[in-house]
């Protein structure tokens, strides 16, 4: 009876936090403008996550990390990444300051300590309800297309302030 009593307290308590979130978002408004919440980035990972078959978890790159190979991606990156993302992988643009959730930014942990198969994954088939598109399209094979820019975004780190200014003068 006690463990029943503690199943009902534990859902019950469940239900005034999502309710009371609710309340907030309501209050608040659900705006691509703000900046979403610690709890928004913590589901929106999490799903994400979820989302990622674990075959494609450990797929490695079949394509050999060489200064052609990361001219490949860097160039493939410039055409369709750098208008959410930034030509630095920062995720501060006119573009991604448009998009809920935002781009992330890909020099950072949360994204370089995911394996080459989870970005991969990401690259060729997006994330649902956010502004990352599929690069691939259904029944179409993976390319090394896809395995470069894997490479250039495990090549990506902050600009230093020489590069930066660099960046904005061009």
């Amino acid at each position: 009876m006690k463990t029943r009593t503690a199943m009902v307290a534990i859902v019950l308590a469940a239900c005034a936090l999502v309710v009371a979130y609710a309340t907030v978002v309501i209050r608040r408004g659900f705006s691509a403008i703000t900046e979403p919440s610690v709890v928004e980035k913590v589901v929106a990972r999490a799903v994400r996550n979820l989302g990622i078959p674990g075959r494609a978890r450990d797929e490695k790159s079949p394509v050999p990390t060489t200064p052609a190979t990361l001219e490949a991606g860097r160039d493939r990156f410039t055409a369709q990444c750098a208008s959410c993302h930034g030509r630095d992988g920062g995720g501060v643009t006119e573009m991604g300051r448009g998009l809920y959730p935002k781009p992330p930014d890909l020099r950072s942990a949360a994204t370089q300590n995911l394996t080459d198969g989870e970005i991969h994954y990401i690259i060729e088939n997006g994330v649902r309800l956010t502004g990352m598109p599929a690069w691939s399209h259904p029944g179409q094979a993976s390319n090394d297309d896809s395995w470069s820019l894997v490479l250039f975004i495990r090549s990506l780190r902050p600009l230093t302030g020489e590069e930066r200014a660099a960046t904005t003068e061009t």
